[in-house]
């Protein structure tokens, strides 16, 4: 009989699949960073910390970025939770019978 189990190492972490979901969604509407992180009152340089999965946002920080982006918190939550399930890569471990 043979498992699968998912590798954690291959898994993006919560702030990086956050981190993508704002930028895809910041690019997609054709928005530079800059006006972005003034209507979240943050730095253009820390939103780009967080767009690349470089800083660890506050629950405080992701909401006001998603405001910024018009974008329900919750919104954002799934789909960074889908992004973490589509990376997920398994290995085919031996189960004893």
């Amino acid at each position: 009989m043979i498992a699968v189990a998912a590798a954690p190492g291959d898994r993006p972490l919560m702030r990086e699949a956050i981190g993508e979901v704002f930028r895809t969604t910041r690019h997609h509407r054709s928005e530079r960073i800059s006006d972005v992180a003034r209507r979240a009152n943050v730095s253009p340089q820390y939103l780009s910390e967080v767009e690349r999965g470089v800083k660890d946002p506050s629950s405080e920080i992701v909401e006001s970025i998603s405001t910024a982006l018009d974008l329900p918190v919750s919104d954002v939550l799934r789909q960074a939770a889908r992004r973490i399930d589509t990376h997920q890569v398994c290995n085919f471990l031996p189960v004893a019978a």
